[in-house]
């Protein structure tokens, strides 16, 4: 689902230009990183924005090819464009895949730019 925000000055629904997320933190589960929420939160919440290279789609399959079966950070964010985490992203990119996930990702557009950010879901 694409949600659209306000650009500045024409309303006061800004939480992602000023940042108005869940407050969140890095954790090793299991042997991995994991991110999870240090407040409560409530559905439709923005969690996080999902930071990295925004590069296109013919880009990215040339990185995945050369890491293999290596470590992989990444979120679609439309058409032939990509959000990569790997080397340039915030601990974000720690975000599990869950079978029964809690969050969803959204696009919202930021200034004319979609900028992919984390929501919690109706069933968290």
């Amino acid at each position: 689902a694409e949600r659209i925000e306000c650009t500045q000055g024409v309303c006061e629904n800004r939480k992602v230009q000023r940042q108005a997320f869940v407050r969140t933190r890095v954790t090793d589960t299991e042997g991995a990183h994991s991110v999870v929420m240090d407040e409560d939160a409530t559905a439709g919440d923005l969690v996080f924005e999902y930071l990295g290279e925004y590069i296109f789609t013919a880009e990215f399959e040339t990185r995945k090819a050369r890491r293999g079966d290596g470590e992989l950070y990444f979120a679609g964010v439309a058409g032939a464009v990509v959000v990569d985490a790997t080397r340039i992203g915030g601990y974000t990119r720690f975000v599990n895949h869950s079978c029964d996930p809690n969050a969803t990702l959204e696009l919202v557009t930021v200034d004319g730019l979609l900028r992919p950010v984390i929501t919690l879901s109706l069933g968290a």
